[in-house]
């Protein structure tokens, strides 16, 4: 990991609210972290702890009904939830880009591969016509997909998943943006296509010095690829730290729960280790700590005050 006076990316005090019939979900609540370039933040949770309603507030690309309510994105040291929408569609792609969780639908089925692509490059930077086709090409190849010139003229239906989601991390390399946001970038794959997607983002990250922000809900894929990882639970950060240190040493009893809840495969016939309870509705928070209720360390103090975070 590399060193920097300023960080790449700083997001401070996070908020973000969806506002329903139901009332407002505090999806993400206060929520603080850096990213360094060349770094690979992993970010894990259950489901509904605001891992990717994070990713998409940095990226500004949340629904109608959300809202970035308090806090501040810094990228580069420029607060990007000041900026207007025209600036924000050159931030997305050109310095950030991202991976969404199912490469089955993410591709428009009735354009080529190369329609989409090349779309994406024009878009973004000044390669156009055969400039464009040819960078299409080198993007293909360095996804590690063959014979490029024909994948291009392709629909997506002619492509398994692993193959679908090469492209996508084709079309977000596209701009070589700093930061790669991966939402479940291994989501419907099988377990040897993981592999090999993950390995493709480490080889881009180690080449170009590329930012990875990874959202799994695979423990262990996180912690296996990560340098540091997040662990948010109810829209809050419960803990980061050196993906050694969370391994190893892990602080927070959430924490602890998903680290136990990992399988063992040297114990045949183990009964897995579940967290029980559900997540807390977030339409409506109580003070005190979220995983309280859920806690076998709670104490009386938890249910009043948030822990702070040190």
């Amino acid at each position: 990991m590399s060193a920097m006076s300023e960080k790449l990316l700083s997001v401070q005090n996070l908020h973000t609210s969806f506002f329903t019939d139901s009332g407002e979900v505090q999806a993400v609540n206060g929520v603080s972290f850096d990213l360094d370039a060349g770094e690979i933040l992993g970010i894990v949770g259950e489901s509904g702890s605001g891992k990717s309603v994070t990713a998409y507030s940095v990226m500004r690309i949340l629904a109608d009904t959300g809202k970035i309510k308090e806090g501040r994105v810094l990228y580069k040291g420029q607060d990007l939830t000041t900026w207007s929408e025209k600036q924000m569609r050159e931030f997305r792609g050109k310095c950030c880009s991202i991976i969404f969780q199912d490469p089955m639908t993410s591709l428009n089925p009735v354009f080529t591969i190369g329609n989409q692509l090349i779309e994406a490059i024009t878009l973004h930077t000044n390669r156009r016509g055969k400039e464009a086709h040819d960078r299409a090409v080198e993007l293909l190849e360095m996804v590690g997909i063959n014979e490029p010139e024909r994948r291009l003229k392709q629909y997506p239906f002619a492509h398994s998943g692993g193959m679908r989601q090469r492209v996508m991390i084709a079309m977000a390399l596209a701009c070589e943006p700093d930061i790669l946001i991966a939402d479940e970038p291994t989501t419907a794959l099988d377990v040897t296509v993981q592999a090999d997607i993950m390995d493709l983002l480490e080889d881009l990250k180690n080449t170009t010095n590329l930012s990875i922000i990874l959202i799994s809900h695979n423990l262990n894929m996180v912690t296996e690829r990560s340098d540091r990882v997040m662990v948010m639970y109810a829209g809050r950060l419960m803990e980061i730290a050196e993906t050694k240190e969370i391994v190893e040493n892990p602080m927070h009893p959430y924490t602890i729960g998903l680290m136990n809840s990992l399988p063992d495969i040297t114990q045949e016939g183990q009964k897995l280790t579940a967290i029980p309870g559900e997540l807390p509705d977030l339409t409506s928070q109580k003070p005190g700590c979220a995983f309280c209720p859920r806690c076998s360390r709670a104490m009386p103090i938890c249910s009043v005050e948030e822990p702070e975070l040190r």
